[in-house]
């Protein structure tokens, strides 16, 4: 069993569960540029899950079933990430597991333009960073 089979079985209970949309890799892993001491980022996507309770039962539901240690996953719930860690999961990743794809994608054009809003807010040019350094 290859890794991504691996992870499509390990994650294959959450197709289940109805606030469930996606499960997706992303980060190294979702670029193949993992080795041996690399964990693999999961993230989970789940925009009916509204409340912290209900996001703590997801997780726990997770960690129950499965040795996320062991087999060295980090869990995130898509909805819990800063704007900048959402981008990058928008940005680069593989599926894992999708309820409806054309929603999945629909649900995350919406996340990548208001990134692209604050993207500018992020970043500095050269001349922003030395104004900052000259005021030091």
């Amino acid at each position: 069993m290859d890794e991504k089979e691996r992870i499509e079985a390990d994650f294959a209970f959450l197709a289940e569960d109805d606030r469930i949309r996606a499960v997706v890799l992303f980060g190294s892993g979702a670029k193949d540029q993992t080795d041996e001491r690399s964990d693999l980022d999961i993230c989970v996507v789940a925009p009916e899950v509204r409340d912290t309770d209900e996001m703590w039962q997801v997780l726990r539901e997770i960690y129950g079933t499965i040795d996320v240690v062991g087999k060295r996953y980090d869990i995130w719930l898509f909805e819990e990430l800063p704007l900048h860690m959402k981008a990058q999961v928008v940005e680069n990743h593989k599926v894992v597991f999708c309820r409806d794809l054309p929603a999945l994608y629909e649900y995350f054009y919406f996340h990548r333009k208001m990134w692209e809003g604050q993207k500018h807010r992020q970043e500095l040019n050269k001349e922003e960073l030395m104004e900052i350094l000259d005021r030091i």
